[in-house]
């Protein structure tokens, strides 16, 4: 097992990806069998969750706080808390949302998120 100090590439070229909306990118780094849940519940699959990102919120900015990298062969597990600002779909207000968060990531050639799970943060 192997642990990180900083963040993997995979997880900052997902936040780029997400802040830039490059979507292409984004699809490349989720595993066909992505689960992910938000804090508010809501389970998205891949084509979900593209839609969704595509679609229902804008990120314009994001950060992992607190995180935590543990490398145990091919997966990688990642857990701090998330900070986020976002724009929701036909809303001109910005918000901030801040998380716990855990995210699985496998080595498929590429690294790719496999499951990604939110619960709300108090401050």
């Amino acid at each position: 097992m192997r642990a990180f100090t900083a963040l993997p590439p995979f997880v900052l070229a997902r936040q780029a990806a997400l802040l830039s909306q490059d979507w292409v990118s984004l699809e490349r780094l989720l595993d066909p069998t992505l689960q992910y849940v938000h804090a508010t519940g809501v389970r998205h699959d891949k084509p979900a969750y593209l839609a969704f990102a595509r679609e229902r919120v804008r990120v314009e900015a994001m950060q992992l706080e607190d995180a935590q990298v543990q490398v145990i062969g091919n997966v990688s597990l990642v857990t701090g808390r998330l900070r986020q600002t976002i724009v929701r779909n036909g809303e001109t207000a910005s918000v901030v949302v801040v998380s716990w968060v855990t995210e699985v990531w496998r080595a498929n050639g590429d690294w790719q998120l496999v499951a990604f799970q939110s619960t709300r943060a108090t401050e």
